[in-house]
């Protein structure tokens, strides 16, 4: 079977077929959880708008596996849809935010990026990937907690995998 690069989705459970939206093949998913190489589960908020003034950002390293499936010629993993992040504090998130990370999310502009206005975050879960059906992947990723005055937030990041 010949590798050829796709469109790539993250979903939930691999295994499984998800039910998706007719436009745009996004996973109609709740909250989105993975779980861990330690068998720990992180997820992620279903709605991720960021309301207040930032008061911290906390974020946490972690690895899952998953093993890519084919559904309608894309290739699922293990990581739901693509997800927009309306910052309204936008200097404070830069400022608090892992100086690694914010350089990644402006370079790798397939996966994430800033929009111009500088005041939402938008993260495609999906990019275009060499990977093989039946095979077997470690990514890794990021679980970012953030604290506003108004509320809690949790955003996962895939940033990379091998």
């Amino acid at each position: 079977m010949s590798c050829q690069k796709r469109n790539i989705q993250m979903f939930n459970n691999p295994a499984k077929v998800v039910k998706t939206d007719s436009v745009s093949d996004t996973p109609l998913l709740g909250e989105q959880c993975l779980t861990t190489i330690d068998h720990t589960t992180k997820c992620d908020d279903n709605n991720v708008l960021l309301k207040g003034k930032i008061l911290k950002i906390e974020s946490e390293s972690f690895q899952f596996i998953a093993s890519p499936v084919e559904f309608k010629n894309q290739i699922l993993v293990g990581k739901p849809r693509p997800l927009s992040v309306d910052i309204l504090d936008f200097e404070e998130f830069k400022n608090k935010m892992d100086k690694n990370h914010l350089r990644k999310m402006e370079n790798i502009k397939i996966t994430y990026f800033l929009k111009q206005d500088k005041s939402e975050l938008v993260f495609r879960s999906y990019q275009l990937l060499d990977l093989k059906i039946e095979s077997t992947y470690t990514f890794n990723a990021v679980l970012y907690k953030i604290t506003t005055s108004d509320q809690v937030k949790r955003i996962i990041f895939i940033v990379g995998y091998k």
